[in-house]
């Protein structure tokens, strides 16, 4: 069986949603920073990360507006701080955001997507993304990922990561010019038991089988990391990554497990 992201209401059930049409980030559904973070926030070490993950929670950080949310859009902005800032950030150059619904929000299989506009500014990585609430790694699936260069022929990375006797990843790079210049743009996920699909503005862009072990549940993940393993050095410009909704979807019963795509 199959959710089509094109026909939502005929193939899919809501199970998850937030517009962002309030005044603030909703604390009942999102955490920030990584759930396993500390009192200001935390980072990926492994990764290589330029940036600390602000803690919304946290005063001392209040003053970056990480986290803002008006006219129907969420806006996390990554920026360089300053060294007072720094003894906040664990010495990081860069301050920036991610959102998690690990306290909130999980779910096994269904139809994850996020409407959202991509920095253009060198080093910014973007990732929209999910992994399983008992805290394992792996599994991961990845909606979206773009590492940003100078190059503006930007390469869409959609990724399923699992554990079969050994680490295992299989990724597809789409290259879609100008991703991150003309606004906004729909990323979608379709992860069932038998097929996994990913889907730029409702247009399929990769399918795999999915992977043995994904089966468990998992939360969803935004963030807006700079440079690491994925994008250069950040250029020291300030960044926004533009959130309008992020939604989340189960198989309606009896929906039929074919379609015609777009």
């Amino acid at each position: 069986m199959a959710i089509n992201p094109n026909n939502l209401s005929q193939t899919a059930d809501l199970t998850f949603s937030d517009e962002f049409n309030g005044n603030a980030l909703d604390q009942s559904k999102w955490g920030t920073a990584y759930p396993w973070g500390g009192t200001t926030g935390n980072t990926n070490e492994a990764n290589g990360e330029a940036q600390w993950y602000v803690n919304a929670e946290y005063d001392g950080l209040q003053h970056l507006d990480t986290y803002t949310v008006g006219e129907g859009v969420l806006d996390i902005k990554a920026q360089r701080v300053d060294g007072g800032t720094q003894s906040m950030t664990n010495g990081h150059d860069y301050a920036s955001g991610l959102i998690n619904t690990k306290d909130a929000f999980s779910q096994a299989y269904g139809y994850f997507e996020m409407r959202a506009d991509l920095p253009s500014g060198q080093g910014t990585w973007p990732a929209f993304w999910l992994l399983p609430t008992d805290g394992g790694w792996p599994p991961e699936l990845d909606v979206m990922e773009v590492g940003i260069g100078n190059d503006k022929d930007e390469g869409l990375l959609t990724s399923a990561h699992w554990d079969a006797g050994g680490h295992k990843l299989v990724n597809k790079e789409t290259v879609v010019p100008g991703l991150t210049d003309d606004g906004f743009h729909t990323f979608g996920m379709d992860w069932q038991e038998d097929k996994t699909t990913w889907y730029l503005d409702g247009r399929e862009v990769y399918q795999i089988d999915t992977p043995p072990g994904l089966d468990q549940p998992m939360y969803m993940l935004a963030n807006l990391a700079l440079g690491g393993h994925h994008a250069p050095d950040p250029d020291g410009s300030t960044q926004h990554m533009l959130i309008d909704y992020i939604r989340a979807y189960k198989e309606k019963p009896g929906s039929a497990d074919d379609f015609f795509m777009l």
